[in-house]
């Protein structure tokens, strides 16, 4: 909340829109910058901005807003790439660290209905983009009238979602030629590139029936076939969410479970090309891992980091190191967090590195 001279009283709904809170971070591939959404009430209406701190400063503005999210690095950590959504639906945008205007990435002709999340191939010459479209004949967003013939036909938060579906594309940064991947009646989860660049990763309900059973896998795409084709990751049948490579690119990490069930969510790594059988990271763990932002599983930079020992299986002592490594950061960003009974924060997610799984914590050398 910004400063008050009264705050030994109860919360009161006024208080509700001065909340600032900070999300969606992207730490720079040298480890000495993050940059983070900033969310707040103006005038009554929503407000989000990129800010950039560093260990020791205080954080500074990158952008005016305002509605600005979802930031990320490009490899060499010369630009962050964010979404802008100020003049109608959010377009992807590339501003320089170094100072200069953000210069738009994609455009309404080729994404009228807006960008959803876009991911920075490794080599930094393409962009993997998840967009909302029209399934319509004559691309119309809204049927008259409009057919429901299977569940999922409402979103909350957004209301009905006629013809339109998540897919995938990939765009040329430098040409800003864009060519379409996927296509079907069903919904694409934000897409990773694997370490070489050649497959994303995303997860979908694709099959039929999905809308009854529940059931969602994980999926690649080559991203460089003339007909590319989804390809199934492992065995779950209930993982939701963006995925994340392991740096070998032979397995990725998605939260859900092996099959559709109430209680807890876990930490798999489902393997490609193999049959070995998926094996859960957080199996002995009491708690839930949760699959949206800002507990997605990623890969982090090479930075002074405290090393959970063992690779890619954590335990409940080393997930709670991560828990505390994120309060920590809430201090470093001046938001204020207080740990539940026990002393331990919910985990919402963990980073994958080439030696293993990480919590980074600003307030310890490494």
């Amino acid at each position: 909340m910004t400063p008050n001279t009264s705050t030994n009283r109860p919360l009161e709904l006024e208080d509700l829109g001065r909340f600032v809170v900070p999300a969606e971070t992207a730490i720079s591939p040298d480890g000495t910058l993050v940059v983070f959404t900033r969310t707040e009430t103006l005038n009554g209406t929503a407000h989000s901005s990129l800010w950039a701190v560093s260990d020791g400063s205080e954080a500074r503005p990158l952008t005016s807003g305002p509605a600005d999210s979802g930031p990320q690095f490009v490899p060499d950590g010369s630009a962050v790439l964010f979404l802008r959504a100020s003049d109608g639906p959010a377009q992807v945008y590339l501003l320089p660290i170094g100072g200069g205007e953000a210069r738009a990435l994609s455009c309404a002709a080729d994404f009228p209905l807006g960008v959803a999340a876009a991911r920075v191939s490794p080599e930094g010459l393409r962009l993997a983009i998840t967009a909302p479209v029209s399934r319509n004949a004559t691309g119309s967003v809204v049927e008259e009238p409009i057919v429901i013939d299977r569940l999922g036909f409402k979103t909350d938060g957004l209301g009905w979602n006629a013809a339109v579906r998540l897919h995938l594309f990939v765009s040329e940064i430098a040409s800003g030629h864009v060519r379409r991947l996927s296509d079907g009646d069903w919904n694409a989860s934000e897409a990773n590139w694997s370490p070489d660049g050649l497959l994303i990763a995303f997860t979908a309900a694709i099959e039929p029936g999905s809308d009854l059973d529940w059931t969602s896998g994980a999926y690649v795409l080559d991203v460089d076939a003339k007909m590319p084709l989804p390809r199934r990751i492992g065995q779950a049948t209930s993982v939701s969410g963006a995925l994340s490579w392991s740096p070998d690119g032979g397995s990725v990490i998605a939260v859900g479970n092996r099959a559709p069930r109430t209680g807890n969510a876990e930490l798999l790594r489902l393997y490609l090309g193999t049959d070995a059988a998926d094996a859960s990271l957080t199996a002995a763990l009491d708690r839930n891992v949760m699959a949206r932002l800002p507990g997605l599983p990623r890969r982090a930079p090479d930075v002074s980091c405290r090393r959970l020992r063992d690779p890619l299986l954590p335990t409940r002592a080393r997930l709670d190191a991560a828990a505390r490594a994120r309060r920590r950061w809430h201090g470093l960003t001046g938001i204020a967090r207080r740990a539940p009974p026990g002393g331990l924060c919910p985990v919402r997610g963990v980073r994958l590195r080439a030696c293993g799984l990480r919590a980074h914590d600003p307030a310890e050398p490494g």
